[in-house]
């Protein structure tokens, strides 16, 4: 694994998805909704996958 990849999370919190996306809270949550963005829970805790964060990023639809 490369320094770079061991340094990225595999997760974040919805508050660093809006920051990474540049979007606001209301567009993450229906981004979430319709499945374009990938969650994972841990009790009350939201967390969205940086795999599903890249491929909005790359192109997939925002």
């Amino acid at each position: 694994m490369s320094p770079e990849q061991s340094s990225t999370p595999l997760l974040v919190a919805p508050k660093a998805a809006c920051a990474l996306l540049s979007v606001g809270n209301t567009k993450l949550y229906e981004l979430i909704g319709q499945k374009k963005l990938e969650v994972i829970k841990f009790g009350k805790a939201t967390r969205i996958t940086m795999a599903s964060i890249r491929a909005i990023a790359g192109g997939g639809a925002a």
